[in-house]
């Protein structure tokens, strides 16, 4: 893998684990600006419709162990409180796009625009190898 950035020591009993973390900050109609710049294994966040986004890992990793997803919504923002689900996952195939992909529904399970002016937190568990 080129470009990596990073330190792979993490106390695990599984090794070649990594992890990528971010924030992405939304913007006027769902607009996402990935804040957590540079990075090596991310490359860039993209909205896809409405309350959908993509991760996309800037290279191939054998697997995703986990993915945690959080919104990050100031109370004077509407709505309020959104649910993150994640959607799929082409991480460990053999394309060159792997990717994550995640979405915000309100309660009764539609999906949601995040409000301009909050952002949601990741956080990946990724595995480099099948060691």
């Amino acid at each position: 893998m080129s470009n990596q950035f990073g330190y792979n020591q993490l106390f695990t009993d599984r090794p070649e684990t990594w992890l990528a973390d971010g924030y992405v900050s939304i913007g006027a109609t769902g607009a996402p600006t990935f804040a957590t710049v540079p990075s090596g294994v991310v490359s860039a966040v993209t909205r896809n419709s409405a309350g959908n986004y993509k991760i996309v890992l800037a290279q191939n990793w054998y697997a995703l162990l986990d993915a945690h997803i959080a919104t990050e919504i100031p109370v004077s923002l509407s709505p309020t409180f959104l649910f993150s689900q994640l959607d799929s996952d082409t991480v460990g195939s053999a394309s060159s796009a792997q990717k994550v992909t995640v979405r915000f529904v309100d309660k009764d399970g539609t999906a949601t625009e995040l409000p301009s002016g909050s952002g949601f937190r990741f956080c990946l568990l990724l595995k480099k190898s099948s060691a």
